[in-house]
């Protein structure tokens, strides 16, 4: 019989590593370009994960800027996957958690997330 592993509460299932990066990002709406700037701990070579305090719309193609913190930067699109409404304890006000599939990442974009993952895991290996 095989030993088979199984997957406790808090368990990391994700299919890409995440990393930290500056984002810009922007909606495209009646031609205004709508731009905020945040900053994330949730990127990887499958999207990005981010706070807004405005709700976007499932589906929305979103465009970004991205900046990592050795002054790379790479401009991509996504497409939001995913939103949720989370709660601000000092504020009345909400905020959304919202996920993103990248839809264009570029080779290169593609290589220099692998790379920087790499290097995160590879130093947090050492801590």
């Amino acid at each position: 019989m095989q030993n088979k592993k199984s997957i406790g509460k808090g368990a990391e299932r994700r299919k890409f590593p995440r990393a930290s990066a500056r984002i810009i990002y922007a909606v495209v709406k009646n031609e205004q370009y709508l731009g905020n700037e945040v900053h994330t701990k949730d990127i990887s070579l499958g999207g990005i994960g981010f706070t807004a305090k405005e709700c976007l719309a499932q589906d929305e193609i979103l465009s970004f800027d991205i900046a990592f913190p050795q002054g790379k930067t790479f401009v991509v699109q996504g497409k939001v996957i995913r939103v949720d409404p989370i709660a601000v304890t000092w504020s009345h006000k909400k905020e959304y958690k919202i996920g993103v599939m990248f839809i264009d990442l570029t080779l290169i974009a593609q290589e220099y997330i692998q790379e920087y993952l790499a290097r995160l895991t590879s130093s947090q290996a050492i801590d």
